[in-house]
């Protein structure tokens, strides 16, 4: 801005007239009755408009306010707010019933509790199989290097014995009763369900082998024996750990499979559980935002063009007043 015109604008505002000129024109606006009138109309009726989500029974109203273009925002962007966590919800909750439906007995919802137990051994007999590969694979020369817990051979150990008796006494428990307290053997028949009954008691068997010979390794280790019992005992050991050992963790998966199974499901629905609730919360707050946010933006507007109103009645009031003045040529 120039300076003479700068330094004129800084006189005037600083000038005691300036505010007698003020009122002066504030008191012709509001002087003039019509205009007056029509001004509060157009203020009280841009004032008390429904919310935004409502329908407005006479949209064109008010000018410069876009009323049908500004509901139909209004309901895309909530819609648009609320339709991606209303989906994930609606997918999450599909997938947990789903699920549910397939692993729950309603009968015997202890059973539950048998999956996940199953779906924990499952992991362990995985690892001991990974561990036994992984060391054949090495003893065979066909791979450079073993991640270190594949090279845990004791794991493997222990779960081809130990835990293979204890999971062929669940199985042979619950294939040889009418009702399965853990699993779902009183469902199944024929030539699979008898399969199993001889698997379950040779896992057991052979898990207490592994057991026995193992023990025998150790207490040789201990005591002083003759070399030709020694020997005898260390090829027992290297027969176990070596064959047994991997043969009891296949025979362990093969026959807690299909329970370990529903045992993962059951971990992927509690998974889905808790994403469940930050993705109720997430509806929530898209719920909220997609209210609040077109109302707020409605809000702004109208309070700008009530603004607007205001000052367009303030200046052009005393104008038309002003020209009504002066006379017009005939």
């Amino acid at each position: 801005m120039p300076e003479p015109i700068s330094n004129f604008i800084f006189n005037l505002v600083n000038s005691q007239w300036f505010y007698y000129i003020l009122g002066f024109w504030t008191l012709i606006a509001i002087a003039r009755r019509d205009e007056r009138n029509s001004f509060a109309s157009r203020l009280a009726d841009l004032i008390s408009k429904p919310a935004i989500f409502e329908a407005d029974e006479n949209p064109q109203s008010v000018s410069f306010y876009p009323r049908k273009s500004m509901e139909k925002i209004a309901t895309d962007v909530r819609k648009a707010l609320i339709r991606i966590p209303n989906d994930i919800n609606a997918a999450l909750e599909k997938a947990i019933k789903n699920q549910l439906d397939f692993i729950v007995d309603p009968q015997r919802r202890w059973k539950l509790l048998g999956y996940a137990i199953y779906v924990i051994f499952m992991f362990f007999f995985l690892w001991a199989d990974g561990i036994a590969i992984a060391n054949a694979l090495d003893a065979l020369g066909l791979v450079a290097t073993v991640p270190s817990y594949l090279t845990l051979y004791e794991i493997a150990v222990a779960v081809g014995s130990f835990l293979a008796i204890i999971v062929g006494a669940l199985v042979a428990r619950d294939v040889f009763n009418a009702v399965s307290d853990f699993s779902d053997w009183d469902t199944q028949q024929g030539a699979w369900k008898k399969l199993a009954k001889v698997l379950a008691i040779l896992l057991i068997i052979s898990g207490l082998l592994v057991a026995v010979v193992l023990g025998l390794g150790r207490f040789q280790r201990l005591v002083s024996l003759p070399v030709n019992i020694a020997d005898l005992i260390n090829l027992g050991v290297n027969f176990t750990t070596l064959v047994l050992v991997p043969f009891n963790t296949l025979i362990a998966t093969i026959l807690i499979h299909f329970e370990a199974f529903k045992g993962l499901l059951l971990v992927f629905v509690l998974i889905e559980a808790i994403l469940w609730v930050p993705v109720r919360i997430l509806q929530y707050v898209a719920e909220i935002l997609g209210a609040m946010g077109p109302f707020s933006v409605d809000i702004l507007y109208r309070f700008l063009l009530a603004i607007l109103i205001i000052i367009i009645f303030w200046l052009l009031t005393p104008l038309d007043w002003i020209t009504s003045l002066i006379p017009r040529r005939k």
